[in-house]
């Protein structure tokens, strides 16, 4: 069985949490355990997002050598192959986010409308369209705070796999000066991959933001990977997770400036009227953390209901 790389040491307060003895870890290379059950840290380093006030830490739970240590339930069970990804993929995205600045704590309701589907009523034209309408609220400003139009088309490369464009308008309504409006260019590549269990699914967007306080224009990445999976006895019902991250990709007069912008964490459930049902609505709680390097930094946490009409 191989180790952990050499070079990072182990947390001991990680290691007593997981419930192992100091004699099952390496001294120096790391952490040898059989089940990702077992361990939510195999081994623990920091990257530094290229932030200088506040310096922004992101510590990554990381198992590196899960593909080899765990094996499904039993050949050829997909179940257990999905359960497997998963847990991995946990590892590797639950991360901590500390700032070293003071921060400021919200709350707020969002709700939302996501539909997608083919332009021909036959399902033979690669040719999709999307739209999705926000509308969110926040203690601080007293009701209203920002909503969002967001239509764009698609072409689909595959059954799994679609890439779209779009436009989107924003008006915000912030708590400390006047509203404003925002227009955005957006592309992204959607992938998912359904199977009898779960659904899995990926989402990768790229930004072109015009605000009117500024004159530069913003360029902002984003990576969504969400799950989804119906309980065996009520498949009408599922537990959601997903988690989105926010990058700016470069400076702007605006104030947006390059590094960690935000991540967006959602744990919920969700509701379809029969198993067959395009519509389904997703209802749980919502953590927004933000980075405000000249303010303290602000989490949310949001009561979030969203809607879904699927092809």
């Amino acid at each position: 069985m191989r180790s952990i790389p050499t070079g990072f040491p182990v947390d001991t307060q990680t290691v007593r949490r997981c419930g192992l003895n100091r004699n099952q870890v390496h001294p120096v290379s790391g952490t040898e355990v059989n089940t990702v059950a077992e361990l939510w840290v195999a081994f623990r380093y920091e990257v530094k997002f290229p932030l200088n006030r506040p310096s922004v830490s992101c510590r990554l739970s990381v198992y590196v050598d899960a593909a080899q240590k765990i094996r499904p339930h039993r050949e050829g069970d997909m179940m257990g192959r999905w359960s497997v990804l998963f847990e991995v993929f946990a590892l590797l995205v639950v991360c901590q986010i500390s700032a070293e600045a003071q921060s400021v704590d919200d709350t707020g309701f969002w709700v939302a409308g996501f539909g997608r589907g083919d332009m021909a009523s036959d399902h033979t034209d690669r040719l999709k369209w999307w739209f999705d309408g926000h509308a969110r609220f926040f203690d601080d400003t007293g009701g209203f705070g920002q909503s969002i139009v967001r239509p764009g088309i698609g072409y689909g490369l595959d059954e799994n796999v679609t890439v779209w464009a779009g436009y989107g308008w924003i008006r915000s309504s912030p708590a400390a000066s006047s509203d404003f409006d925002e227009h955005r260019i957006w592309q992204q590549l959607t992938w998912s991959e359904p199977c009898d269990c779960l659904t899995l699914g990926f989402r990768s967007r790229l930004e072109q933001r015009f605000v009117e306080t500024g004159a530069d224009t913003g360029l902002r990445f984003r990576q969504l990977v969400s799950w989804r999976q119906p309980f065996a006895s009520a498949p009408k019902y599922s537990f959601v997770l997903w988690d989105e991250l926010f990058v700016h990709l470069n400076d702007t007069d605006w104030g947006a400036n390059t590094g960690f912008d935000q991540n967006r964490a959602f744990i919920g459930f969700g509701l379809k009227r029969n198993v067959d049902s395009r519509c389904r609505v997703e209802v749980g709680y919502l953590n927004q953390h933000i980075n405000r390097r000249s303010r303290g930094n602000l989490t949310n946490h949001l009561l979030s209901v969203n809607v879904f009409r699927s092809p």
